[in-house]
């Protein structure tokens, strides 16, 4: 029926108004039973988890306004392990996002949007709805950041489509922006360079259009590996005090364990607040054989040339809203944002990065054509 979306917000409006403050991150909780929240759903762009969300009907999912991440959003159900699946599992492509008509992207306000999809999900239908009274979250988050000193990053980049900040990434030459092969949603891309403060037009912002883009060629998805993107500007960019390239390493450079690092980003705060203002966060790197065997628990194979840092035994790290951006070590950008494990609050395994050394030629390369 044309009116079954609007009824389904009115339904569940009221009890979703009581969660609309509730901080992001499942605190001290434990595994849940396989299958045991049959109604829980991954709420997914480019097969990577960015929300979490429930359904409501055969055809609704019920999640945040904050989560739409425009056009080829996928939703998964069935799934209890993002980095596993089984008979269970089942990807759905989302046919319409429908966001509460008074949603401020800025307080949050109506944060609430019902995904229609394509094709019905009877077996996994929430029978009611009252049963979901808790909040689940894989996190998204730059995790005890603070906020970075003026000018301290000129080289870094927001990565923007529609005008909204998807990714971080990072000026490596006047023409060249370097990110995460995950961060390319199609359409139109643009980046926004000069200013730690992306929401208004600051004296020194300056945005790109983005000209080409080049994926490495063997990119599948980010935890196979590969999880590199050049982004060629429509223009060259006048480096200035303001805005500057970063150094990257040269092919065979090694970071070696324990080394301490940087990550920066605009992604949410742990508080589930949006963040204008560019947030930075000591990080150390871990040993690559402690990594695998931490992801190896969860049946995770980590790819060849991949830096693990942060994450692990500390409450610092960046989460899936800060794809994209740099691993800076000594002054030197060596690795870019790649994935984690999601429970950034609690993390129990390394973040990983794509390593920059690895793929040094190919760079050098693509800015050559």
């Amino acid at each position: 029926m044309a009116n079954t979306p609007l009824l389904l917000l009115i339904a569940v409006l009221p009890a979703l108004t009581l969660c609309a403050y509730v901080d992001v991150g499942i605190i001290n909780g434990t595994e849940a039973k396989p299958h045991s929240r049959p109604y829980m759903v991954s709420v997914q762009l480019n097969n990577q988890h960015i929300c979490g969300g429930f359904l409501v009907s055969e055809s609704f999912v019920m999640t945040a306004a904050h989560c739409d991440n425009g056009p080829g959003m996928t939703v998964v159900v069935g799934v209890h392990d993002l980095f596993a699946t089984d008979q269970f599992t089942v990807r759905m492509r989302v046919r319409r996002r429908l966001p509460h008509p008074g949603y401020n992207n800025k307080t949050l306000q109506h944060d609430i949007m019902l995904l229609q999809m394509h094709g019905l999900c009877r077996a996994l239908l929430v029978t009611a709805i009252a049963t979901a009274t808790f909040t689940a979250s894989f996190g998204d988050e730059i995790i005890n950041g603070k906020k970075a000193k003026t000018n301290s990053w000129q080289y870094m980049a927001s990565v923007q489509s529609d005008g909204k900040h998807k990714c971080g990434g990072f000026l490596i030459h006047p023409s060249f922006v370097l990110t995460a092969a995950h961060c390319n949603e199609g359409g139109a891309m643009t980046v926004v360079l000069g200013s730690h403060n992306i929401s208004a037009q600051r004296k020194n912002l300056e945005r790109y259009k983005v000209q080409q883009r080049f994926i490495y060629r063997s990119y599948r998805e980010a935890k196979s590996g590969d999880d590199i993107m050049l982004l060629k500007l429509s223009r060259d960019v006048s480096l200035s005090k303001y805005v500057k390239t970063v150094k990257i390493p040269k092919k065979g450079r090694i970071i070696r364990p324990k080394s301490k690092c940087l990550v920066a980003g605009w992604g949410f705060t742990e508080k589930n607040e949006t963040s204008d203002d560019l947030l930075e966060v000591s990080v150390q790197t871990v040993d690559p054989k402690i990594c695998q065997h931490l992801w190896g628990k969860k049946k995770v194979t980590l790819p060849r040339n991949v830096i693990c840092a942060g994450g692990y035994k500390s409450r610092n790290g960046a989460c899936e809203k800060d794809s994209g951006g740099p691993l800076v070590c000594n002054g030197e950008a060596v690795g870019i944002a790649s994935f984690n494990s999601g429970n950034c609050m609690r993390p129990d395994r390394p973040n990983v990065y794509t390593q920059i050394s690895s793929y040094s030629s190919w760079i050098a390369e693509t800015i050559k054509k």
